[in-house]
């Protein structure tokens, strides 16, 4: 834990990599960078802006976005929410990251925070009750999948193979158990209506939606 808590002090991630890497990734992958003008900020979180992985699972909703015309924008500053310092008990570490997280926010001031990490959210809503030096503004937080949702409901994405083709097997979605658990029924229902929206049928597990 001392490692992480110093990385996270020193670096701003958990990992210690560079800020550069991260600004790399966006300014190659041409993500705009938030200047006070778009509506919409993307939180990307560490695991975006670092992880080779999950940076394709970030890309792919930066594609989503662009084939909704959605304005938005990341900020080049972004730091840990520190959601893991404080589960891990290192409080001084977590306000440390929420006041200069929520100063950010609250300056580039944006209508609404898109995350695709469900422990981003949850740490930004925490915010909103911190102190007031170090509070968020009550700026409304979803989580990617009732954004995207909330674009296919709203007629933003045209989903053509759900038109033209159906899925030749039938589906079982597993939860994400965080985003369940964080967002209950909306985490549990947002990624199934999607699906369903592509044109899939879904069977449900056992025990499912926990």
């Amino acid at each position: 834990l001392r490692t992480m808590f110093d990385n996270l002090e020193r670096s701003g991630n958990p990992w210690r990599y560079p800020a550069a890497d991260a600004s790399k990734h966006i300014k190659e992958n041409e993500i705009p960078l938030h200047d006070g003008n778009q509506r919409i900020l993307y939180w990307m979180g560490c695991m975006a802006r670092y992880d080779d992985a999950y940076r394709k699972i970030s890309l792919d909703f930066v594609k989503i976005m662009r084939a909704a015309n959605v304005d938005f924008a990341v900020l080049k500053n972004e730091k840990c929410t520190g959601d893991a310092a404080r589960r891990a008990g290192n409080e001084f570490a977590f306000q440390e990251l929420a006041m200069e997280n929520s100063e950010n926010i609250n300056n580039a001031a944006p209508d609404l925070i898109v995350s695709t990490c469900p422990h981003c959210l949850k740490s930004l809503n925490e915010y909103k009750t911190m102190p007031e030096d170090m509070r968020l503004n009550d700026i409304p937080i979803v989580h990617h999948s009732v954004f995207i949702e909330q674009l296919i409901t709203a007629g933003k994405l045209d989903l053509d193979y759900g038109k033209t083709q159906k899925f030749s097997k039938n589906m079982s979605y597993h939860d994400a158990c965080y985003l369940s658990r964080y967002l209950g029924k909306e985490g549990i229902n947002a990624p199934r209506e999607i699906l369903k929206a592509g044109g899939a049928k879904l069977t449900e597990a056992e025990n499912h939606g926990s």
